[in-house]
């Protein structure tokens, strides 16, 4: 104050270069603490030993919260002891003890589950533009598939930005669209021809040299599962064997180019039908490492007996049981369910022959339509051959016999019984 008593205004000499006065250590700390724990929100353990509440484990700061002494400076070491090394407490039991380095806590959940590299954000899709791989196609018709895409102009392997410059389809596009849908079409397409080929060698189909040309030959994608079979020309004299190579034309047993006459009737070739040539066409396909689409070359073969040939009836499977749904697989064969009788029930199933006669499996009690699983064991009582739509339950008995059967009909009509109720 001066002496005409006004107060002097300006900084005190003895606090100049002094900030306001600070509260105590332990007032000071506690409202640090408080406004960090208003603002900051609540963290989740980052370690699986954390528990969310509860007490962290020794060594270990509690996640989510300033440590006590993190803001503190620890006392300098004497300099004699920085220089022979003992920074340690005396207190600690493991002083003098190397300690290993404290290891960052991995990651928890789905984080140590989540394969490396980068993530994609929910919602997004990778683009392929037109690098469109035919992985979903049929394994035998894989070629086919490629050389539609060279057909279509999709060989390169470009990115869909240089894609976009050159004007090629991308993802999303019509054309891409119609690729995805063939490729569909020709799953469903390989998976039946493949049936009816198979179909066609048990029932002895036959096509003429023009036919078996226009339809398997050269056909785009048929063609490729037609190269994996064994095809014969047959005549009076016996049935000559020829494949269908790489490039389209066509081999004998011998490797050698073969000559499809016009007259010549061509058909899938039967293991029976190749006599003693079937060893030399199994290792042509083995050469070749060609897998066939379905068992041909090493199809099992089957007789009848002298004694069943003769008969009017099979007894070989008199009294066998199988469940319904296996004697419905023989539907897959080319077999027919038989027609409904009394009570909607199917007494019998048959199988048509290539001389328009049927070989008739009966069943008990037989399968009802609507519900076939209402019977789940069926017993085979008879197997007969008769002529086809005639009624084949009752007293009605057949007397014709198993020796006008030809070898490949009775080979197959054993197979399929034995895999059915064997």
């Amino acid at each position: 104050m001066r002496a005409d008593g006004r107060v002097r205004v300006g900084p005190v000499p003895a606090l100049a270069g002094r900030g306001p006065p600070r509260q105590g250590r332990l007032g000071h700390d506690r409202a640090r603490r408080a406004r960090r724990r208003r603002h900051r929100p609540r963290a989740r353990p980052a370690h699986p030993r954390v528990a969310r509440r509860g007490r962290p484990p020794a060594g270990r700061h509690r996640p989510g919260r300033a440590h006590r002494h993190r803001h503190r400076r620890r006392p300098a070491a004497p300099q004699r002891d920085r220089a022979e090394g003992q920074v340690h407490r005396p207190e600690d039991p493991r002083a003098g003890e190397d300690r290993p380095a404290r290891r960052r806590p991995g990651p928890v959940g789905r984080a140590a589950r989540r394969p490396a590299g980068p993530r994609l954000r929910p919602g997004r899709r990778r683009q392929h533009g037109p690098r469109l791989r035919p992985a979903g196609v049929h394994r035998r018709l894989r070629r086919a598939a490629q050389a539609l895409r060279v057909r279509c102009g999709r060989t390169g392997t470009q990115g869909a930005a240089e894609a976009l410059r050159q004007g090629r389809p991308r993802a999303g596009s019509a054309a891409y669209a119609r690729f995805t849908a063939l490729k569909k079409d020709v799953k469903a397409v390989a998976a039946d021809q493949i049936r009816r080929l198979e179909l066609a060698m048990v029932a002895q189909r036959r096509w003429t040299a023009r036919e078996f040309t226009e339809l398997f030959a050269t056909h785009p994608l048929l063609w490729h599962v037609v190269r994996r079979l064994v095809w014969a020309v047959y005549t009076d004299d016996g049935a000559t064997g020829f494949r269908v190579a790489e490039d389209r034309t066509l081999a004998d047993a011998d490797d050698e180019t073969f000559t499809l006459p016009d007259d010549a009737v061509v058909g899938v070739a039967h293991p029976l039908h190749l006599g003693d040539a079937l060893p030399a066409w199994a290792e042509v396909f083995a050469d070749y490492e060609i897998l066939q689409p379905f068992p041909q070359l090493g199809r099992p073969v089957h007789a009848l007996t002298d004694a069943e040939r003769a008969g009017s009836e099979l007894t070989r499977f008199d009294g066998a049981k199988a469940s319904t749904g296996r004697v419905l697989t023989l539907v897959r064969r080319g077999w027919q369910r038989g027609a409904p009788q009394d009570a909607g029930v199917e007494p019998w199933i048959l199988k048509p022959l290539p001389d328009g006669r049927v070989v008739v499996v009966h069943l008990d009690p037989g399968i009802v339509v609507g519900e076939v699983m209402a019977f789940p064991e069926q017993k085979l009582d008879a197997v007969r051959v008769d002529t086809a739509g005639g009624y084949y339950w009752g007293a009605h008995r057949s007397t014709q016999t198993f020796a006008t059967l030809d070898p490949v009909t009775e080979s197959e009509l054993i197979a399929d019984l034995t895999e059915v109720f064997a």
